[in-house]
């Protein structure tokens, strides 16, 4: 939880950093993460009125999602890429851009409504690989026998594939 001021932004930044560097997320998805995370905290400390923000970090295998909980309990806008010339606005189409998945939701504690703003990042370096496949002890059963392979049927199909 942290202040809902502007000075609050580079502390959830460098948060969100020591975090995901104790946990071993590769530096490219945490410049991402820290981006993404300035960008939801800066329009909290904007659009939101409550004295706090939430922003909730999780890691499971190769996702990483952030969170941002502020008390205003509109939903936001779609993202749009603003004018040129325009200082603000470009918070929530960098989520979309960059993100894996991102959404909103709206949460409730009984009397006060809050609005949570969420993002996923794939660490594509922390991929769990497919496991390897392992040969079979045994002979195959009969339900799983091999069907036998012609191979002029095979160097026909190839040919008319070459040919398309």
């Amino acid at each position: 939880m942290i202040s809902n001021r502007p000075e609050s932004v580079p502390r959830a930044r460098a948060h969100v950093r020591s975090l995901l560097r104790r946990w071993g997320v590769h530096d490219h998805t945490v410049d991402d993460a820290e981006l993404l995370v300035s960008e939801l905290v800066t329009n909290s400390v904007h659009h939101a009125r409550g004295p706090f923000i939430t922003v909730r970090v999780t890691y499971d295998d190769s996702r990483v999602r952030c969170q941002v909980r502020d008390n205003d309990p509109t939903s936001p806008d779609e993202p749009h890429l603003p004018e040129h010339d325009q200082e603000t606005g470009r918070g929530l189409y960098l989520v979309q851009a960059i993100a894996t998945a991102w959404g909103t939701h709206l949460d409730s504690d009984g009397t006060v409504g809050y609005k949570v703003i969420w993002f996923d990042l794939v660490d594509p370096f922390q991929v769990t690989p497919l496991p390897r496949r392992t040969r079979r002890c045994s002979p195959p059963s009969p339900s799983s026998a091999a069907i036998p392979v012609d191979p002029a049927l095979l160097h026909r199909v190839l040919a008319g594939l070459r040919r398309s």
